[in-house]
């Protein structure tokens, strides 16, 4: 249990390689601190939830929108070209605002180099997750 619950699942980032990962921490002296990738995080008593989305990102595009369903992903078309990591920070921006999160809410799991790509949005479950996504074509 944590000592003081204010500071239970604060955000601290972590830098990988070439990419920033934010993810929520546990102040306690726990042996489970991280936990990636689950539908919800127990941090001491605060829970906080988390959904998974695929996503088949076309960059270039005519247009930036939600296109619909892509097998088991979400097509979406974004202006942004696939050069620099332009076209994941545009996806980044395009998410935030469609689902009305701030950024650091929005996390490239998977696909920093790939079309097929693994997002993890914190603070909403994947029914609402995709009802927002969906439901603004």
């Amino acid at each position: 249990m944590c000592a003081d619950s204010t500071t239970a699942g604060k955000l601290i980032a972590s830098s990988r390689k070439s990419s920033a990962v934010i993810g929520y921490q546990c102040s306690s002296r726990s042996s489970n601190k991280w936990e990636h990738l689950s539908s919800e995080f127990v941090c001491c008593d605060t829970r906080v939830r988390t959904a998974t989305l695929r996503v088949h990102l076309v960059p270039n595009a005519n247009s930036e929108k939600v296109v619909g369903e892509h097998g088991s992903a979400i097509k979406i078309k974004l202006r942004a070209p696939a050069v620099e990591g332009k076209a994941n920070a545009a996806l980044i921006r395009f998410l935030a605002k469609q689902l009305e999160l701030p950024r650091r809410a929005i996390v490239l799991e998977r696909g920093e180099k790939s079309r097929d790509k693994v997002i993890r949005v914190g603070n909403l479950s994947e029914e609402e997750l995709y009802r927002r996504l969906l439901g603004a074509r």
